[in-house]
Protein backbone atom coordinates (compact mmCIF):
# COMPACT_ATOMS: atom_id res chain seq x y z
CA UNK A 1 0.00 0.00 0.00
CA UNK A 2 2.90 2.93 1.04
CA UNK A 3 4.34 1.46 -2.44
CA UNK A 4 1.27 2.38 -4.51
CA UNK A 5 1.18 5.67 -2.11
CA UNK A 6 4.98 6.21 -3.01
CA UNK A 7 4.51 5.57 -7.16
CA UNK A 8 1.09 8.21 -7.16
CA UNK A 9 3.11 10.68 -5.32
CA UNK A 10 6.36 10.44 -7.37
CA UNK A 11 3.58 9.97 -10.75
CA UNK A 12 2.72 13.70 -9.70
CA UNK A 13 5.62 15.25 -9.02
CA UNK A 14 6.62 14.57 -12.67
CA UNK A 15 3.43 15.65 -14.01
CA UNK A 16 4.45 18.95 -12.09
CA UNK A 17 7.97 19.44 -13.28
CA UNK A 18 7.19 18.53 -17.22
CA UNK A 19 3.82 21.92 -16.78
CA UNK A 20 6.97 24.11 -15.27
CA UNK A 21 9.25 22.93 -17.63
CA UNK A 22 7.19 23.53 -20.91
CA UNK A 23 6.07 26.53 -19.67
CA UNK A 24 9.24 27.91 -19.09
CA UNK A 25 10.07 26.27 -22.81
CA UNK A 26 7.33 27.99 -24.55
CA UNK A 27 7.28 31.23 -22.29
CA UNK A 28 10.59 31.94 -23.12
CA UNK A 29 9.93 33.29 -26.70
CA UNK A 30 7.84 35.89 -25.73
CA UNK A 31 10.51 37.83 -23.79
CA UNK A 32 12.31 37.92 -26.99
CA UNK A 33 9.50 40.06 -29.15
CA UNK A 34 9.89 43.34 -29.71
CA UNK A 35 6.24 44.78 -28.13
CA UNK A 36 6.59 48.31 -29.00
CA UNK A 37 6.00 47.07 -32.87
CA UNK A 38 3.22 45.72 -32.07
CA UNK A 39 2.47 41.67 -32.05
CA UNK A 40 0.57 39.22 -34.87
CA UNK A 41 0.50 35.92 -35.31
CA UNK A 42 2.87 35.59 -38.24
CA UNK A 43 5.84 36.87 -35.53
CA UNK A 44 4.21 34.46 -32.78
CA UNK A 45 4.30 31.23 -34.65
CA UNK A 46 7.67 32.25 -36.12
CA UNK A 47 8.90 31.83 -32.42
CA UNK A 48 6.76 29.01 -31.28
CA UNK A 49 8.66 26.91 -34.06
CA UNK A 50 11.03 25.52 -32.25
CA UNK A 51 9.43 25.00 -29.18
CA UNK A 52 6.80 22.93 -31.25
CA UNK A 53 9.14 20.36 -32.57
CA UNK A 54 11.12 19.93 -29.30
CA UNK A 55 7.33 19.23 -27.78
CA UNK A 56 7.19 16.54 -30.59
CA UNK A 57 10.60 14.92 -30.38
CA UNK A 58 10.87 14.76 -26.69
CA UNK A 59 7.95 12.96 -26.54
CA UNK A 60 8.17 10.73 -29.15
CA UNK A 61 11.21 9.70 -27.09
CA UNK A 62 9.52 9.74 -23.90
CA UNK A 63 6.70 7.46 -24.25
CA UNK A 64 8.31 5.05 -27.18
CA UNK A 65 11.54 4.99 -28.11
CA UNK A 66 13.20 5.52 -25.05
CA UNK A 67 11.16 2.76 -22.88
CA UNK A 68 10.25 0.46 -26.13
CA UNK A 69 14.22 0.53 -28.26
CA UNK A 70 16.62 2.10 -26.23
CA UNK A 71 15.70 0.12 -22.81
CA UNK A 72 15.10 -2.79 -24.44
CA UNK A 73 18.30 -3.05 -26.97
CA UNK A 74 16.95 -2.59 -30.08
CA UNK A 75 19.53 0.87 -30.01
CA UNK A 76 19.79 0.71 -33.92
CA UNK A 77 16.64 1.49 -34.55
CA UNK A 78 16.11 3.91 -31.95
CA UNK A 79 18.90 6.02 -33.92
CA UNK A 80 17.77 5.70 -36.83
CA UNK A 81 14.56 6.68 -35.96
CA UNK A 82 16.10 9.30 -34.03
CA UNK A 83 17.90 10.60 -36.94
CA UNK A 84 15.15 10.85 -39.28
CA UNK A 85 13.30 12.61 -36.53
CA UNK A 86 15.85 15.50 -35.98
CA UNK A 87 16.38 15.84 -39.77
CA UNK A 88 12.10 15.88 -40.38
CA UNK A 89 12.88 18.81 -37.49
CA UNK A 90 15.27 20.71 -38.99
CA UNK A 91 13.80 20.94 -42.63
CA UNK A 92 10.98 21.61 -41.30
CA UNK A 93 11.98 24.82 -38.70
CA UNK A 94 14.32 26.32 -41.71
CA UNK A 95 11.44 26.10 -44.10
CA UNK A 96 9.06 27.40 -42.09
CA UNK A 97 11.20 30.32 -40.52
CA UNK A 98 12.11 30.99 -44.42
CA UNK A 99 9.02 31.07 -45.35
CA UNK A 100 7.58 33.70 -42.37
CA UNK A 101 10.34 35.78 -43.27
CA UNK A 102 9.30 36.15 -46.68
CA UNK A 103 5.71 37.21 -45.56
CA UNK A 104 7.59 39.60 -43.44
CA UNK A 105 9.44 40.61 -46.06
CA UNK A 106 6.79 41.67 -48.61
CA UNK A 107 4.62 43.13 -45.87
CA UNK A 108 7.65 45.55 -45.06
CA UNK A 109 7.90 45.93 -48.62
CA UNK A 110 4.35 47.07 -49.41
CA UNK A 111 4.87 49.45 -46.30
CA UNK A 112 7.47 51.13 -47.82
CA UNK A 113 5.78 51.55 -51.01
CA UNK A 114 2.67 53.06 -49.16
CA UNK A 115 5.40 55.43 -47.52
CA UNK A 116 6.67 56.43 -50.66
CA UNK A 117 3.44 56.61 -52.67
CA UNK A 118 2.24 59.12 -49.95
CA UNK A 119 5.16 61.51 -50.74
CA UNK A 120 7.15 60.86 -47.61
CA UNK A 121 10.54 61.49 -48.85
CA UNK A 122 12.18 61.01 -45.18
CA UNK A 123 11.31 57.34 -45.59
CA UNK A 124 14.63 54.90 -45.49
CA UNK A 125 14.41 51.89 -46.49
CA UNK A 126 15.42 49.70 -43.48
CA UNK A 127 19.06 48.48 -43.72
CA UNK A 128 18.87 44.74 -44.56
CA UNK A 129 21.48 42.66 -43.09
CA UNK A 130 23.20 39.52 -45.08
CA UNK A 131 21.75 36.34 -43.84
CA UNK A 132 24.20 33.82 -42.30
CA UNK A 133 24.93 30.70 -44.27
CA UNK A 134 22.21 27.74 -43.79
CA UNK A 135 24.74 25.48 -42.98
CA UNK A 136 24.90 27.33 -39.54
CA UNK A 137 21.38 27.26 -38.54
CA UNK A 138 21.00 23.62 -39.56
CA UNK A 139 23.42 22.27 -36.93
CA UNK A 140 21.96 25.03 -34.70
CA UNK A 141 18.79 23.15 -34.90
CA UNK A 142 20.15 19.80 -34.61
CA UNK A 143 22.56 20.20 -31.74
CA UNK A 144 18.86 21.74 -30.20
CA UNK A 145 17.06 18.55 -31.31
CA UNK A 146 19.34 16.32 -29.82
CA UNK A 147 18.93 17.81 -25.98
CA UNK A 148 15.66 16.55 -25.55
CA UNK A 149 16.40 13.18 -26.70
CA UNK A 150 19.81 13.32 -24.32
CA UNK A 151 17.89 14.22 -21.71
CA UNK A 152 14.92 11.77 -22.24
CA UNK A 153 17.96 9.04 -22.33
CA UNK A 154 19.84 10.36 -18.88
CA UNK A 155 15.50 10.20 -17.36
CA UNK A 156 15.32 6.69 -17.91
CA UNK A 157 18.76 5.37 -17.20
CA UNK A 158 18.45 7.52 -14.05
CA UNK A 159 14.83 5.81 -13.31
CA UNK A 160 16.43 2.27 -14.48
CA UNK A 161 19.18 2.59 -11.64
CA UNK A 162 16.71 3.91 -8.82
CA UNK A 163 14.71 0.58 -9.72
CA UNK A 164 18.10 -1.53 -9.73
CA UNK A 165 19.11 -0.25 -6.26
CA UNK A 166 15.69 -0.80 -5.29
CA UNK A 167 15.21 -4.62 -6.41
CA UNK A 168 18.68 -4.84 -4.99
CA UNK A 169 18.16 -3.53 -1.47
CA UNK A 170 14.85 -5.29 -1.42
CA UNK A 171 16.97 -8.50 -2.12
CA UNK A 172 19.31 -7.94 0.39
CA UNK A 173 16.20 -6.96 2.39
CA UNK A 174 14.10 -10.41 1.79
CA UNK A 175 18.13 -12.12 2.65
CA UNK A 176 18.26 -10.71 5.56
CA UNK A 177 14.48 -11.22 6.78
CA UNK A 178 15.27 -15.41 5.63
CA UNK A 179 18.68 -15.40 7.80
CA UNK A 180 16.43 -14.19 10.75
CA UNK A 181 14.31 -16.65 10.11
CA UNK A 182 16.86 -19.48 10.29
CA UNK A 183 18.89 -18.10 12.87
CA UNK A 184 15.15 -18.03 14.73
CA UNK A 185 14.63 -22.00 14.08
CA UNK A 186 17.79 -22.87 15.20
CA UNK A 187 17.09 -21.43 18.31
CA UNK A 188 14.25 -23.29 18.88
CA UNK A 189 15.78 -26.48 19.24
CA UNK A 190 19.33 -25.63 20.66
CA UNK A 191 16.84 -23.58 23.62
CA UNK A 192 14.40 -26.84 23.71
CA UNK A 193 17.07 -29.54 23.87
CA UNK A 194 18.85 -27.68 26.83
CA UNK A 195 15.92 -27.55 28.76
CA UNK A 196 14.70 -31.05 27.87
CA UNK A 197 17.91 -32.32 29.32
CA UNK A 198 17.20 -30.13 32.55
CA UNK A 199 13.77 -32.07 32.80
CA UNK A 200 15.54 -35.75 31.99
CA UNK A 201 18.03 -35.20 34.92
CA UNK A 202 15.15 -33.89 37.27
CA UNK A 203 13.07 -37.18 36.68
CA UNK A 204 15.43 -39.37 37.80
CA UNK A 205 15.41 -38.30 41.44
CA UNK A 206 12.49 -35.42 41.95
CA UNK A 207 9.28 -36.30 40.30
CA UNK A 208 7.42 -33.59 41.35
CA UNK A 209 10.25 -30.38 40.48
CA UNK A 210 10.36 -32.28 37.18
CA UNK A 211 6.76 -31.64 36.61
CA UNK A 212 6.50 -28.39 38.21
CA UNK A 213 9.63 -27.89 34.95
CA UNK A 214 6.98 -29.36 32.19
CA UNK A 215 5.03 -26.48 33.76
CA UNK A 216 7.60 -23.74 32.73
CA UNK A 217 8.53 -25.22 29.49
CA UNK A 218 5.15 -24.86 28.53
CA UNK A 219 5.31 -21.19 29.47
CA UNK A 220 8.61 -20.50 27.45
CA UNK A 221 7.39 -22.90 24.80
CA UNK A 222 4.58 -20.36 24.10
CA UNK A 223 6.73 -17.57 24.13
CA UNK A 224 9.32 -19.18 22.02
CA UNK A 225 6.76 -20.38 19.60
CA UNK A 226 4.60 -16.98 19.31
CA UNK A 227 6.88 -14.29 20.28
CA UNK A 228 9.57 -15.35 18.76
CA UNK A 229 7.63 -15.39 15.60
CA UNK A 230 7.80 -11.12 15.65
CA UNK A 231 10.59 -9.01 14.58
CA UNK A 232 10.34 -7.13 17.89
CA UNK A 233 8.88 -7.91 21.37
CA UNK A 234 8.55 -5.67 24.55
CA UNK A 235 11.13 -5.86 27.19
CA UNK A 236 8.82 -7.00 29.60
CA UNK A 237 8.06 -10.27 28.17
CA UNK A 238 11.53 -10.87 27.37
CA UNK A 239 12.41 -10.27 31.06
CA UNK A 240 9.48 -12.17 32.09
CA UNK A 241 10.80 -14.92 29.54
CA UNK A 242 14.61 -15.17 30.75
CA UNK A 243 13.10 -14.84 34.45
CA UNK A 244 11.18 -18.17 33.70
CA UNK A 245 13.89 -19.74 32.13
CA UNK A 246 16.22 -18.77 34.97
CA UNK A 247 14.31 -20.15 37.30
CA UNK A 248 13.76 -23.35 35.21
CA UNK A 249 17.63 -23.96 34.77
CA UNK A 250 18.25 -23.17 38.84
CA UNK A 251 16.03 -26.27 39.66
CA UNK A 252 18.76 -28.79 38.45
CA UNK A 253 21.95 -26.97 39.78
CA UNK A 254 23.43 -27.85 43.03
CA UNK A 255 23.22 -25.83 46.36
CA UNK A 256 26.63 -24.20 46.23
CA UNK A 257 25.75 -22.85 42.48
CA UNK A 258 24.90 -19.59 43.39
CA UNK A 259 22.10 -18.10 40.82
CA UNK A 260 21.17 -14.18 40.71
CA UNK A 261 18.90 -12.88 37.81
CA UNK A 262 18.26 -8.28 38.29
CA UNK A 263 16.48 -6.10 36.03
CA UNK A 264 16.63 -2.92 36.46
CA UNK A 265 14.48 -1.55 33.48
CA UNK A 266 12.92 1.87 33.33
CA UNK A 267 11.09 1.25 29.97
CA UNK A 268 9.51 -1.95 30.02
CA UNK A 269 7.48 -1.22 26.89
CA UNK A 270 11.08 -0.64 24.71
CA UNK A 271 10.69 -3.02 21.73
CA UNK A 272 13.76 -5.54 21.17
CA UNK A 273 14.68 -8.85 19.05
CA UNK A 274 12.83 -11.59 21.26
CA UNK A 275 15.52 -13.88 22.54
CA UNK A 276 18.58 -12.06 21.92
CA UNK A 277 20.04 -12.60 25.19
CA UNK A 278 19.09 -16.04 25.73
CA UNK A 279 22.12 -17.34 24.67
CA UNK A 280 24.50 -15.72 27.06
CA UNK A 281 22.21 -17.00 29.84
CA UNK A 282 22.87 -20.06 27.89
CA UNK A 283 26.09 -20.46 27.54
CA UNK A 284 26.76 -19.68 31.14
CA UNK A 285 25.04 -22.36 32.64
CA UNK A 286 26.84 -24.78 30.33
CA UNK A 287 30.59 -23.78 31.00
CA UNK A 288 29.97 -21.46 34.16
CA UNK A 289 29.17 -23.66 36.74
CA UNK A 290 30.52 -26.66 38.25
CA UNK A 291 28.76 -29.86 39.81
CA UNK A 292 31.59 -30.46 42.36
CA UNK A 293 33.51 -26.70 42.93
CA UNK A 294 31.28 -23.71 44.46
CA UNK A 295 30.41 -21.36 41.69
CA UNK A 296 28.03 -18.32 40.51
CA UNK A 297 26.21 -16.68 37.60
CA UNK A 298 24.92 -13.58 37.87
CA UNK A 299 22.68 -12.08 35.44
CA UNK A 300 21.97 -8.07 35.25
CA UNK A 301 19.89 -6.01 32.72
CA UNK A 302 19.49 -2.30 32.45
CA UNK A 303 18.45 0.13 31.12
CA UNK A 304 18.89 4.00 29.93
CA UNK A 305 17.63 6.75 27.22
CA UNK A 306 18.80 4.90 24.74
CA UNK A 307 20.15 1.44 25.20
CA UNK A 308 19.57 -1.51 26.76
CA UNK A 309 22.34 -3.77 28.43
CA UNK A 310 22.64 -7.59 29.41
CA UNK A 311 25.25 -8.43 31.31
CA UNK A 312 26.26 -12.05 32.28
CA UNK A 313 29.16 -12.96 34.46
CA UNK A 314 30.17 -16.56 35.92
CA UNK A 315 32.86 -18.24 37.50
CA UNK A 316 35.61 -19.13 35.30
CA UNK A 317 36.59 -22.52 34.45
CA UNK A 318 39.97 -22.57 32.14
CA UNK A 319 38.81 -25.72 29.36
CA UNK A 320 41.50 -28.05 27.88
CA UNK A 321 40.90 -26.87 23.84
CA UNK A 322 42.66 -30.30 23.04
CA UNK A 323 39.90 -32.77 24.55
CA UNK A 324 37.01 -30.64 26.00
CA UNK A 325 34.17 -29.81 23.19
CA UNK A 326 31.68 -28.77 24.98
CA UNK A 327 32.44 -25.09 24.05
CA UNK A 328 31.16 -25.52 20.36
CA UNK A 329 30.00 -22.14 20.77
CA UNK A 330 27.00 -22.45 18.32
CA UNK A 331 24.55 -20.33 20.70
CA UNK A 332 27.49 -17.34 20.38
CA UNK A 333 27.87 -17.36 17.03
CA UNK A 334 24.11 -17.26 16.50
CA UNK A 335 23.73 -14.18 18.78
CA UNK A 336 26.49 -12.74 16.84
CA UNK A 337 24.88 -13.21 13.36
CA UNK A 338 21.33 -11.54 14.93
CA UNK A 339 23.09 -8.90 16.11
CA UNK A 340 24.75 -8.13 12.95
CA UNK A 341 21.52 -8.68 11.11
CA UNK A 342 19.25 -6.74 13.46
CA UNK A 343 21.35 -4.14 15.32
CA UNK A 344 24.13 -3.56 12.53
CA UNK A 345 26.64 -0.67 14.13
CA UNK A 346 23.77 -0.41 16.89
CA UNK A 347 25.66 -2.89 19.43
CA UNK A 348 28.58 -3.14 21.61
CA UNK A 349 29.97 -7.01 22.58
CA UNK A 350 32.35 -7.38 25.34
CA UNK A 351 33.25 -10.28 26.76
CA UNK A 352 36.45 -12.04 28.19
CA UNK A 353 38.37 -12.96 31.73
CA UNK A 354 38.55 -10.88 34.77
CA UNK A 355 42.30 -10.42 35.60
CA UNK A 356 42.62 -12.66 38.46
CA UNK A 357 40.96 -15.32 35.47
CA UNK A 358 38.41 -16.59 38.15
CA UNK A 359 35.46 -14.60 36.05
CA UNK A 360 33.97 -14.87 32.31
CA UNK A 361 32.15 -11.76 32.04
CA UNK A 362 30.08 -11.31 28.35
CA UNK A 363 28.53 -7.86 28.34
CA UNK A 364 25.97 -6.39 24.95
CA UNK A 365 25.09 -2.82 25.09
CA UNK A 366 22.45 -2.09 22.33
CA UNK A 367 20.59 0.71 20.88
CA UNK A 368 17.15 0.93 20.63
CA UNK A 369 16.90 4.08 18.92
Amino acid sequence: MSKIVENTKSHKSEIIYHIIGWVIVFGNPLFTINTNEGIDWGTLLKQFIMPICLFVIFYCNYFYLVPKLYISGKRHIFYAINVVLITGCTLFNVNMFKYMMRLERRQQMRIEKAEAAQGNKNTKSKKHWKPMPALFFHARDVLTFSFPIGLTVAIFTNRRLKKSEQERKEAELRQKEAELRNLRSQINPHFLLNTLNNIYALIAFNTGKAQTSVLELSRLLRHVLYDNQQEYTTVSKELEFLESYVELMKIRVASNISVNFKSEVSDSQRLIAPLIFISLIENAFKHGISPIESSFINIHITDNNNSITCCVTNTNFPKNNHTDKSGSGIGLEQIRKRLELTYPGKYTWEKGVSDDNKTYYSRITINTL
